[in-house]
């Protein structure tokens, strides 16, 4: 009788030490965030993407283009193979900007573009253009912003400068080349040329 009720209790005893080896187990997979966090895998992607943004009125203000792009369930992030940017804001000079590759936060607010990164503002009736190089640009596109801590050469016209930095406004027609071994002094500041008011011509009495 003696030993059966020990055998009874031997097995009552395995039992609680087995449930709780599961649940210690499975308390430390629900606390490890590892352990529930999704893999950096694509969930979908596209050839030949383009996407236009509209503003508050239904008016385009920018078109993202790429040649291949493929999202990440994760982090709700994308990446971009041969990105393009293209500002179509009214009122305002059409900008393009070109990388080889590129990525967008998952709110779509940041578009960073690297490998030979070109941006080229068309030349309008009081401007003769704008041409920048870098390795790096983050692009704002709902701020029509573009800036990179990396070296820039820029074209305007018949003049090039080169800088460590750069930020460019088309809000402001404004771009800033600024040179880090003078302590972020601005070495070039292009806005676009003032149209000239043609003066009235003198009266004959």
């Amino acid at each position: 009788m003696r030993e059966k009720s020990t055998l009874v209790s031997s097995l009552v005893l395995l039992g609680i030490l087995a449930g709780g080896s599961y649940w210690l187990a499975l308390r430390a997979r629900m606390l490890d965030p590892l352990a529930k966090k999704p893999a950096h895998e694509v969930d979908y992607y596209a050839t030949g993407f383009e996407m236009v943004r509209m503003d508050a009125q239904g008016h385009p203000y920018y078109r993202l283009g790429a040649k291949r792009m493929q999202h990440f369930a994760d982090d709700d992030s994308t990446e971009l193979a041969l990105p393009t940017i293209t500002s179509l804001s009214p009122n305002k000079p059409v900008v393009h900007i070109l990388g080889r590759t590129g990525d967008v936060s998952s709110g779509g607010d940041i578009v960073n573009l690297d490998g030979g990164v070109k941006l080229i503002r068309e030349p309008t009736a009081t401007d003769p253009g704008l041409i920048a190089d870098s390795s790096h640009m983050t692009v704002l596109p709902d701020e029509d912003v573009a800036r990179t801590d990396t070296h820039v050469h820029a074209i305007h016209g018949g003049s090039s400068m080169d800088g460590d930095s750069m930020w460019f406004s088309n809000t402001d027609h404004l771009l800033k080349l600024n040179d880090g071994a003078t302590s972020g002094r601005t070495v070039l500041t292009i806005e676009p040329q003032q149209k000239k008011t043609p003066h009235p011509a003198p009266s004959t009495p």
